[in-house]
C-alpha cells in the first residue's frame, strides 16, 4: 500500500550535479519537478565533511576551465577557486626500485612515450564535445591501455611509470582501462597529455565543491525528498510511475534518471533498459579508487 500519491511534470532520480542542474532549467521552465535522492544530502560523489578537524573534500575536488560547462556554472554564481599546493619532491617506484626528483624530472621521463601514446587521440577525437563523430574510435575501442603501453615497447622503468601515471588517472588496472577513454580525455584537454594533469589536479573551489551544488540547488524550484531510494519505475498510460522502497509512489509525464552505471540495476525499470544499458550496469565502471586523509608528523612541504 503505498503512502502517497503525488503527480508531478518530471521526477528527477538522484540529487548529484546532474539531477539538481536538471531541476533548475527544467523549474525555469515553468515545469513541476520532484527529486528523488538516496542519501540523506546533496551531492553524489560531491561530499564535503568535517574530519582530522579541518574541512575535507570527501569526493570530487578539482575544477578547471577547460571544463567549459562546470566552469560557467562557476563565474554564474561568482565561486572563487584557489590552486592546490604544489608539490616540491615527487617519489615513485619503477625497475623495482625507489626514486625520487622534481616532478619536471618525472615528467620529462615519460613525454616522449606519452607523445607515442596518444598520437591517434586527434584522429579519433577531432571534436571532443562530440565523442562519437570520428570512424576511426571504432578501430580501437575495445583495446585497453594495458595493450597499447605493450605495443610502445618501452623500458621497464619507462613501463612501471606510465603504468603508475595512468593507474593513478583510471583509478583501476590497465587491463580495464579503456585506451579509448585515454584518447579523449587528451582530446578534451587540448591533445595535451601535461595540460590534463594540470586539469586534474590543480584548481579548487576555495569553500569546497559543495558550495557549486548548493547554489545550483538553491536556484531550482523544485521538491525534493531525501532518503527516498527508487525502487520501480513503470510506464503508465499518463507517462511514469515511481515507486520508492517505502512504498511511496509519484507519477510524471517525464522521469529523468541520473544515476551512475554502478548502481542504475538497484531500479526495475518496466519497460527494461536496452540490452546495452544493462550489460553497462552489469560490467560496472572500472574505477576501483578510494580516496584517503591522514594527518603525518614531520610533513613540512608539499610532496607526491
Amino acid at each position: 500500500m503505498s503512502k502517497r500519491q503525488e503527480q508531478y511534470d518530471v521526477i528527477i532520480i538522484g540529487a548529484g550535479f546532474t539531477g539538481v542542474t536538471a531541476a533548475r532549467e527544467l523549474s525555469h521552465k515553468g515545469f513541476r519537478t520532484l527529486i528523488l535522492e538516496a542519501r540523506d544530502r546533496l551531492g553524489g560523489r560531491t561530499w564535503h565533511d568535517r574530519r582530522l578537524g579541518i574541512d575535507l573534500e570527501m569526493g570530487g575536488t578539482w575544477v578547471h576551465w577547460f571544463q567549459p560547462y562546470v566552469w560557467a556554472e562557476i563565474g554564474r554564481y561568482g565561486l572563487d577557486v584557489v590552486p592546490s599546493p604544489v608539490p616540491n619532491t615527487l617519489y615513485w617506484i619503477a625497475d623495482g626500485k625507489r626514486h625520487e626528483g622534481k616532478p619536471d624530472e618525472f615528467f620529462l621521463k615519460i613525454d616522449g612515450p606519452n607523445q607515442r601514446l596518444l598520437e591517434p587521440a586527434r584522429r579519433c577525437f577531432p571534436l571532443p564535445y562530440i565523442p562519437l563523430s570520428s570512424e576511426e574510435i571504432h578501430d580501437i575501442d575495445q583495446s585497453t591501455l594495458k595493450e597499447k603501453l605493450a605495443e610502445l615497447q618501452l623500458s621497464d622503468e619507462e613501463h612501471d611509470m606510465m603504468d603508475s601515471m595512468w593507474s593513478l588517472n583510471f583509478n583501476s588496472p590497465l587491463d580495464e582501462a579503456g585506451f579509448s577513454q585515454a584518447l579523449h580525455w587528451a582530446a578534451l584537454s587540448d591533445y595535451n597529455w601535461k595540460l590534463m594533469m594540470d586539469i586534474c589536479s590543480s584548481y579548487k573551489l576555495t569553500k569546497g565543491t559543495k558550495t557549486l551544488i548548493e547554489c545550483i540547488f538553491n536556484d531550482a524550484k523544485t521538491d525534493i525528498l531525501f532518503s527516498s531510494p527508487v525502487k520501480r519505475v513503470n510506464k503508465i498510460d499518463s507517462g511514469y510511475k515511481a515507486i520508492t522502497y517505502a512504498g511511496d509512489e509519484y507519477t510524471a509525464k517525464a522521469v529523468i534518471n541520473t544515476l551512475p552505471v554502478n548502481i542504475l540495476n538497484s531500479i526495475t525499470f518496466s519497460p527494461p533498459l536496452s540490452a546495452e544499458k544493462t550489460m553497462a550496469c552489469t560490467e560496472k565502471q572500472s574505477s576501483k579508487g578510494v580516496k584517503f586523509w591522514a594527518k603525518i608528523k614531520g610533513v613540512t612541504e608539499p610532496f607526491a
